[in-house]
C-alpha cells in the first residue's frame, strides 16, 4: 500500500473513528486500537441505548425478580423448581398508580392463563 493510499484511507475512516470515540489520528502504529474501537462501538455501544430503554421498560419486572428471585425463577428457568402459581405471582406484582379496573383485569388474566 502506498503512502498516498494510506493517507486516503485514514482520511476516509477518520470520521468513523471520531464517532466511535477514538481520539487519535489513524496511523500504522495504532491501527489495531482503532479497529477495536470501531468494533466496540459497532457491536456494543451503538445498541446500548436500545438495551437501556428495553431495561427501563422492564424495570418493574426486574425489581420483582431482584426482590423474589426464588419465587420467580420457575418463570425463566425450566424445571428448576415448583412452578409459580397465579396466586404467588399476584402477590408479587406491585401496582403503583394503576387503576383498580386494570388490576382486576390483570388478576383475572393470570388466573385464567394459569389454569
Amino acid at each position: 500500500m502506498t503512502n498516498e493510499n494510506r493517507l486516503t484511507v485514514a482520511n476516509e475512516v477518520q470520521p468513523l473513528l471520531i464517532e466511535s470515540g477514538f481520539p487519535h489520528s489513524l496511523s500504522m502504529d495504532n491501527r489495531f486500537q482503532a479497529m477495536m474501537s470501531l468494533c466496540l462501538h459497532g457491536v456494543i455501544l451503538s445498541r446500548k441505548a436500545e438495551l437501556d430503554q428495553f431495561l427501563l421498560g422492564l424495570s418493574p419486572l426486574v425489581e420483582s425478580i431482584r426482590k423474589h428471585p426464588d419465587l420467580l425463577e420457575p418463570l425463566f428457568v425450566a424445571g428448576s423448581s415448583k412452578p409459580t402459581t397465579a396466586e404467588d405471582l399476584n402477590l408479587l406484582i406491585e401496582f403503583d398508580g394503576v387503576d383498580d379496573n386494570i388490576k382486576d383485569y390483570f388478576a383475572r388474566y393470570i388466573r385464567l392463563e394459569g389454569n
